[in-house]
């Protein structure tokens, strides 16, 4: 689905997309970790269109200074 939509912008074609669907207790720490592995360039984040949410990682994600090592 994420995919999908995705197809809708215009990205040039040397862009690499790659998707992650992760689960865990920490998923602040997870999607850091993550990011810091494949030095990503921007993560982009959305609502959720049935589920509730409260946007905590979103703001955690924003409040977090990240200096890379």
């Amino acid at each position: 689905m994420i995919a999908d939509k995705l197809k809708h912008f215009d990205f040039p074609e040397n862009i690499e997309i790659e998707i992650f669907a992760e689960e865990g207790e920490d998923q602040l720490e997870v999607l850091l970790r993550w990011a810091l592995i494949k030095d990503v360039d921007l993560i982009i984040m959305g609502r959720k269109e049935t589920l509730e949410g409260n946007g905590s990682l979103a703001k955690g994600i924003a409040k977090k200074p990240h200096v890379p090592s």
